[in-house]
């Protein structure tokens, strides 16, 4: 019978574990959205502003895949189709003609170095919780 209980132990600190890593998973997919959100936002501040305000309008967030996912997809666009902005581009990198205004690349460089940490974070808050809930319990 010994046995048995070490098992079952066993079994439900596997289940809070995995339990964390679930929850794990949605605070950084949480942390990831509110980034890619401070990158809209920051990029459309750093935007051109021409006599419509355009540009401005056309930044969006788009994802594939559920939002509460690490596998998710994640982009902060600006023109494309449907928005009447097709300069997009063109003011970010510059043509030729002109040198281009990098209003997303900026914004992106100011909040990369916030992702790593963000999700480091909600990794360790989950796990942390899961360890103090197999304890509580007397499952470790």
């Amino acid at each position: 019978m010994a046995g048995w209980g070490a098992t079952s132990n066993v079994r439900a600190v596997a289940r809070a574990f995995t339990q964390a890593s679930k929850e794990a998973e949605k605070k950084c997919a949480k942390k990831n959205l509110n980034l890619a959100a401070n990158i809209l936002r920051k990029a459309k501040q750093n935007a051109p502003v021409g006599e419509s305000g355009n540009l401005r309008r056309s930044g969006r967030i788009e994802t594939k895949g559920p939002t509460t996912s690490l596998y998710s997809q994640i982009w902060v666009v600006f023109g494309g189709q449907g928005t009447g902005v097709d300069y997009a581009t063109y003011q970010e990198l510059g043509t030729s003609f002109f040198s281009g205004k990098f209003y997303l690349l900026r914004a992106v460089r100011e909040y990369a170095p916030k992702f790593l940490p963000a999700n480091r974070e909600g990794f360790e808050e989950a796990w942390d919780k899961a360890v103090v809930r197999a304890s509580m319990s007397k499952l470790i």
